[in-house]
């Protein structure tokens, strides 16, 4: 595998919708379950505690509701993205038309 094969690869899988459904589910789930889970226990364990255990429970849970997301798809979908990435690559000489 050369270096622009590996560079298109890694482009390929950074953009895909599917990757970045997951990456934005499990930031919100973490951030969001941080608060609740500091909210409401408040004064029953250290700060730190509360926060990195919150984010860890929600990171889980939006990783979790995004596998099941792409259950649920019919077989055969494709990204929507697909598209304009490879044409942004082409764009930038990535990858060559075609390809």
């Amino acid at each position: 595998m050369d270096k622009r094969e590996l560079r298109r690869r890694r482009i390929e899988l950074q953009f895909a919708e599917k990757n970045l459904r997951r990456d934005g589910l499990a930031t919100i789930g973490g951030v969001l379950t941080s608060v609740l889970i500091t909210a409401l226990f408040w004064n029953k364990a250290p700060l730190v505690d509360l926060i990195l255990g919150g984010s860890g429970i929600g990171t889980i849970t939006g990783v979790a509701s995004a596998m099941a997301m792409t259950w649920g798809e019919p077989a055969g979908a494709t990204d929507s993205t697909d598209t304009r990435e490879k044409e942004a690559a082409m764009k930038a000489g990535i990858v060559k038309p075609g390809e």
